[in-house]
Parts: structure tokens; sequence; C-alpha cells
């Protein structure tokens, strides 16, 4: 409604506005423009009184023209004071313009341009204006929102990452994309909103006004590849078609590879222990270069060399460390890695198999305890085994020796065990193991087998005779052989017609209870019992037993207490080995009075005058040698027997040397074989001689030793007489005189065997020789032939004399061993 008022009349006009649009343009930002108003009217005469600019929805005007009051020329312009240094109206017929200078994008919105006329309806013109923003910048950004300036890199082989390109202050918003090369990737972008920031300026230099800015982004994930090593990617921005407006940006991507290859080369079947291993492992496709790690399990090897090739592609790794057994089954291990990588590792293994020699351990048995072991238990090692390759062979060693199951039955060897039954003193000893393989042999650390055993005499078996007068002190030592050593003795006394019930320790210390004897000393293994006869009863036999903490002594030392006296004379004396200047006595002892006794002879020549020629003294054994005598003399030989009591009456004997002529006369009639023959056949037939004496000599000797003591035992066990069905016995001095005498005999004949072997196998090789060249048979046996000797003695035949003499000598030398136990002489 407008209210008008003309030539003093008043009146009210109903005019309806109108609305032209027009079309909308746009401004680039910091130019001047020009927005369009067309201020003709519907009517030529008609006039404006008034010219109302708006911006979008507001109803406070921007700019006013006011003419209402004068002409149009003259009118009364009007500005809005934020706007007022950057715009002006420009009245033009018929387009008028609202010029904006130096646009900035707060310029951007709708305008409307409302024409009051005084006659035609008001007019409203509506034009927009877009603001264009130029892009200002494009940076793209990686990891950690650094920005990426040329290259992205170097990055990890198969970790993603994310890529943004950004594009701020542009009006339109951008169009932001990715392109590898001249391949579209991704053009999916966002509006971000960003920080306030101040808007242009005003003419003073304060800002107009503050808004919320936006920046453009587009955001690509992606995981490197071996193939995106040295390739490029481009970020474009655009928010209009004019392509000089447009913001690019390429990037170089580096990338940081991994190995793809790792091989252990020339892997080994299996390796010796303790000897140099070398091995070699190479890996490539590693980017910076790749480095190799060795490990053995989860230990780190340290002593490798590496090599990489001249392009940088190869690393090539040497190691070098000794196997141990205990690194049989273990994992080796060749490791390739990127230092830039840490996390990857790529991995070329082999399962060591070590060689190495059989490693054994010597074990008793669960059952068998290792110390304290008695006799007569049963005892059990077990050999452990540990190797690679298995075992091929494994056996066991006493003492070094090789240890076999024996005879009896009670070491049992099976394979990896040994079983000893009932143990004894004599399986004492040091136990090993051995096993061997294609790696060597092994033995097992030693185990000492310590066997507690009850006490025992020493030596075994052996009853050693005391002879004492009544009265006289005798020290009689009993040796015993135990284990532990905390031994205790005891002694006991049986004497002559006492009971010999069955010799237990247990039963003797109940049934002889007052025959013990306590005068005696202990020291270790031996006691010392200070004995004196003071009467008959007191002869018999000594009973020594010892206990220690595994048992009594089942069977006693015995010793037999014999009166002391004089000597008996020797017995069975003979002549031997008669020659012009010597010749040979031997004899039987006879009784030796219980005491040690020794032999004389005295040599008279049977001239009448009895004068003594030669006197000469034997310890063991009555044989005397009796040399540098004249020749054809005819001497009396008194033999007698020694002791500590005195000494025994003359065994007298006769005795003739042979005469010179009859010695050196030669019974070897001269034959015609040549001497150089003679003398070879001698040497040849020395030299069999010698052999067949010597081994004829060892057979002889061995079965003579072998034989003596079994031969001892049964004299010693003829020595006692049973006189009661129930197994009692009694004791004969008579009998140990015997015994006495046989220890006599014994000595001397293991002595001088070889003499006895010596003789004998002469008189076999004289058996072909005929004694007699009158055509006498040779006499069997010895008294035949001293029968034959006497009847021959007034021979005149030189020959035969001296063929019968050879032959005295031969049976005399043999009478000497005639007492020697097992004699094969008779």
């Amino acid at each position: 409604m407008l209210h008008m008022a003309e030539n003093g009349l008043t009146f009210l006009m109903l005019l309806l506005p109108f609305t032209i649009d027009t079309m909308s343009n746009v401004a680039m930002v910091g130019d001047d423009f020009q927005l369009p108003c067309n201020i003709s009217g519907e009517h030529r005469d008609d006039t404006i009184i008034l010219i109302i600019w708006f911006r979008n929805d507001s109803v406070k005007p921007i700019y006013t023209v006011d003419a209402r009051s004068s002409d149009l020329d003259h009118a009364i312009h009007s500005v809005d004071s934020s706007i007022v240094s950057r715009v002006r109206f420009i009245l033009n017929f018929p387009i008028s313009y609202l010029e904006i200078k130096s646009v900035v994008p707060e310029d951007e919105a709708e305008y409307r341009c409302r024409i009051d006329y005084r006659i035609s309806r008001t007019i409203y013109q509506s034009t927009s204006l877009h603001v264009r923003v130029p892009m200002k910048k494009l940076i793209i950004k990686g990891g950690s929102n650094n920005v990426i300036d040329e290259t992205v890199g170097p990055l990890e082989e198969g970790s993603p990452i994310d890529l943004v390109c950004e594009v701020s202050e542009g009006n339109p918003p951008p169009r932001v994309t990715w392109w590898r090369g001249s391949q579209l990737i991704d053009d999916s972008y966002s509006l971000v909103p960003a920080s306030f920031i101040p808007s242009s300026p005003t003419s003073s230099g304060s800002p107009i006004s503050s808004s919320l800015k936006e920046i453009v982004q587009n955001t690509i994930t992606i995981v490197p590849r071996r193939d995106d090593m040295i390739s490029f990617l481009t970020c474009q921005a655009s928010n209009s078609n004019e392509t000089s407006s447009m913001l690019e940006k390429t990037i170089q991507i580096d990338v940081n590879l991994k190995p793809n290859k790792v091989h252990i080369l020339n892997k080994p079947e299996n390796v010796r222990a303790n000897k140099l291993l070398e091995l070699v492992c190479q890996t490539s496709g590693s980017k910076p270069i790749g480095s190799i790690r060795w490990y053995k399990g989860d230990q780190t090897l340290q002593l490798t060399n590496e090599n990489i090739s001249e392009d940088g592609y190869l690393t090539t790794s040497f190691l070098s460390f000794i196997p141990s057994m205990e690194d049989d089954s273990r994992e080796l291990i060749c490791s390739a890695l990127n230092p830039k990588i840490p996390s990857f590792i790529l991995n070329d293994s082999m399962i060591l198999n070590v060689h190495y020699i059989p490693v054994l351990s010597l074990v008793l048995g669960a059952n068998t305890q290792r110390y304290g072991i008695l006799e007569e238990s049963d005892v059990l090692f077990e050999c452990n085994v540990k190797a690679n390759p298995m075992v091929d062979d494994l056996g066991w060693k006493l003492n070094g020796k090789p240890l076999m199951a024996n005879k009896s039955g009670n070491v049992l060897v099976r394979n990896d065990s040994v079983l000893i039954k009932n143990v004894q003193k004599q399986n004492e000893g040091r136990y090993e193991c051995w096993a061997t393989n294609v790696a060597g042999k092994g033995e097992s650390e030693p185990i000492d087998l310590n066997v507690q055993y009850a006490p025992v005499c020493v030596p075994r078996g052996n009853q050693k005779i005391y002879a004492a007068a009544i009265g006289e002190q005798i020290k009689v030592s009993c040796d015993i052989d135990a284990n532990p050593g905390d031994v205790k003795f005891h002694w006991i006394l049986k004497s002559i017609g006492s009971k010999n019930t069955q010799t237990s320790s247990t039963e003797s210390s109940q049934s002889s209870e007052s025959l013990k004897l306590k005068d005696f000393t202990e020291e270790g293994f031996s006691s010392i019992l200070n004995f004196v006869p003071k009467k008959l009863s007191d002869y018999g036999e000594l009973l020594c037993w010892a206990v220690n903490s595994a048992g009594s002594q089942r069977e006693p030392c015995r010793y037999i207490i014999a009166s002391a006296e004089k000597p008996g004379l020797p017995e069975n004396c003979t002549v031997a080995n008669i020659t012009m200047d010597s010749f040979t006595v031997s004899c039987q002892p006879g009784y030796n009075g219980g005491l040690p006794s020794s032999y004389s002879l005295e040599l008279y020549q049977d001239d009448g005058e009895n004068s003594i020629q030669y006197n000469q003294s034997a310890e063991d054994y009555p044989f005397f040698v009796l040399k540098s005598l004249a020749s054809g003399n005819a001497y009396i030989i008194k033999v007698y027997t020694v002791n500590a009591k005195g000494r025994s009456d003359d065994y007298i004997l006769r005795a003739s040397t042979q005469f010179q002529a009859l010695w050196h006369a030669d019974i070897i009639e001269d034959d015609t074989v040549p001497p150089t023959l003679a003398g070879l056949i001698a040497i040849l037939g020395t030299f069999i001689l010698i052999g067949c004496l010597a081994v004829h000599r060892l057979r002889k000797r061995s079965e003579h030793i072998k034989n003596s003591d079994q031969k001892m035992k049964m004299r010693i066990s003829n020595g006692r007489q049973t006189v009661s069905g129930n197994g009692e016995e009694f004791y004969n001095l008579d009998d140990f005189k015997s015994e006495m005498q046989y220890d006599s005999m014994k000595n001397f004949c293991v002595n001088h065997v070889n003499l006895c072997d010596l003789n004998d196998d002469y008189f076999t090789t004289q058996n072909n020789i005929n004694m007699v060249k009158n055509g006498e048979d040779r006499p069997h046996g010895i008294d035949n032939f001293n029968s034959l000797l006497d009847r021959d003695r007034s021979f005149d035949d030189n020959d035969t004399l001296k063929e019968i003499n050879h032959t005295q000598n031969l049976i005399n030398t043999t009478r000497v061993c005639d007492c020697c136990p097992d004699s094969t002489y008779f």
C-alpha cells in the first residue's frame, strides 16, 4: 500500500510488487564485480523514487538510493557500514549496477534489488553471486600426519599406510582424486571441518568476520608390495573446468623389501660330535641388504662371517662351530631379516643328527645298595647307554679285562646288565661297561665293588705246626682277611683226646667254654697268642676265630701244638753221581722234633784212622754234593739232624770214588765216520736233545708242583683216625711227626726238581745201552742191579766197568727224587 498526496488530494493506491529473477553471477575472489539491476519502469513517464539492495533474506538494506525528496540524480545514497568501503551504486538507464570491490568469499549470497516508482508498482529483481575461491594449497600427508614432499617411505613391505591428499580454500569445493600414472585409483573425497580463520581484513586492517572453513580430503590406504618399489602416485584437485586452476602433486613410493629367499646349502645328513662343522646359508630379495643370523634352538651362534655380492642382491653367511652330543636332535636355524623390518624373519632350518661315541653310566640296580654289600647277596649292575647311532656292540670289563659269565653260574652277563648271584670276595674289583658304534668306543666310569665278608684265614686251608717243650712260651700268629676291618679275635685250645666236634664258632664257644684262651693281642687283621704248654693235655690244636660286622668266621684257623724234642735221624740215605773226585749224598728227612732243623754230613776216609775229610750242612733238605775228593778212595759218611734240642743219631754209609784209569778210558771204538760229518751230527743232536729236554722238564715240573699240595693234604688227612661211628676223632702225635717231615721234603724237591728231571731224561736215554758187554740183560730194579754190581767188581774189562759206573750214577741220582711227593722217578 502506498499513501500519496498530490495537488492537495490525498488517496490510497494498492500496488502489488513482483520479482524478476536474473541469472547467476560468478565472481573470482579479489576481483571487482557489478551486480545488475534493471531500473526501467512500466511507464515511460514514471519516475523512480527509491532503490534498495538486500542480501539473502535480510530486511536490512545494504545499499539505499532515496529520491523521494529530489530527483534521482540528487538522491541520497546510504550504505551498510560493513561494506561501505567496498560498494558503490552506478546509476545507468536502463541497467544500473551495485559494484562490489575486492570480492571476498563472504560476498557470496543472493542479492535483491527493489525499485519503487511513483506510478508503477514496485519491482524486485533477484540475482545471485557465487564467489569462486581458487584452491590455495594441495598437500599430501602420510603416517603420523607428516607432510610428504617428494618421496613417501621407505615403507615396510606388506604394512598398510594411509596417504591423505588435502586441499584448502577452494570454492566451490574442489574435486580431489588419486592417480597411478594415467590410471584413476580413487576419487572419493570429502569435506572436513577446519579451524576458524580470519576473513579478509577491512581497509583499516581489522577483520570483517570469522567463519568456519572446510578442507577437502581424499584418503587412500595402500599396502606396499614388491611391485610398488620406485612407483609414483599423483593427487589432483580441481574446482573448475579450467585446467589452469588445477592443482596436483606427485610422490614416489620407496619400499623396504623383506627377504624372499633363504637357504642352507648342502645340508649334511649327519655330523660328528666334537668335530668342526662348516655350513653356508644364502638369502636374497631384501632391501636394504639383508643380514643372516644363526640359531641353535634358542641360542644365538656368534662364529659367523657374512659376504655381500657386488650387486647387493645376495647375502652369504658362513657358520663354523663344533657340535656336541647335546646338540643331537636340536634345530639349527638360518634366519634372514631386513634390519629395517625387524618384525619379519624368514627361516631355513635343519635338524642336527649328531653322531657321537656312546656315553655310558654304570649304576647299581635299584635293589642294590651302593655301600655295605654283604657276601652272598645279589648284586646287579646296569649299564645305561646314550648313543647316536645305536650301539652295535656292548661288553663288560672287570679290572680292565673282559668279563664273561662264569661256569659256576653266579655271574650272569645279559647285554646291558650283569647279575652277580651270591657275591663273593673274588667278585670284588673295578667294573666297567663299554659300547661301540660307528663313531667309536665309549666306556663308563668304573664302580669299585667292595664286598663285605666275614673273616677267613690267610692263607686258607693251611695248618701250621708249632713245637714247644712243656713250660716253653711260643707266639702263635693268626692272620685273617676280612672286610670291614673291625675284627675281634678269640682263641680256643682243643687238647689231645678232646672231642673234635664240628668246629663252628658258635658250637666251640658253647662246648669248649673252659678252654678259651685270653692271653693274646690284636692288631689289625692279626692276633698273636702267647701260649705256654704246662702239661701233656695242653698239646693239641689251637683254633682262632675272628668276627666283624659282616659276620663270624665260619672255619677257624688251625694250629697244631706238638711237643719239642731232639730230632730223629735221617732216613734212606743213598750215594749217587759217583765220579773219580765227587759224589752226592741224599736222604729223606726224619722227625725234626717239632722244631726247625738242619742237616749235617761228616766225611771220613776209610783207612783205619778214620780222619775227617769233609764237613757240610744243609738247611732245607739232606742233600749234599761232595767234591775235590781223591780218586779210588773209600769213605765213611755220617749224616745227622740238628735242632734246638740237640742232634740225632748218625746215619752211617760207605762210598768210594772211581779210579782215574777207568774214568778216562775210551769206551767208544774207533769208527770210520769222517770228523767233519761227526761234528755236524753232534751239533745237530745237541740242539735236538736240548729242545726235548726243555719241553720235558717244563711238563714234569708243572705236573710235579700241581700235585704236591694234594698229596700233602692226603698225608695230613691220613694222620687222623676215626675210632667210632659217630664221626668223633682224636689226634696222634706220631702223625704230627710225619706231617712235619713232609714239609721239609716238599721244600727240597720243589727247589731241586730240575735235577730230577734231567736225570730222568738221561736215564731214559741210556736204557738202550747194554750195561754189560758179555750179554747180561739190563737188570730191572735197583736191588737186582746192586747184586749184579757186586758180582762184577772183579771184572778186568774196562769198557764193561765204565758202563756199570754210568748206570750206577744214574740210578743213585734218581734215588734223590724218590723222596719227592708225586715222584715219577721210581
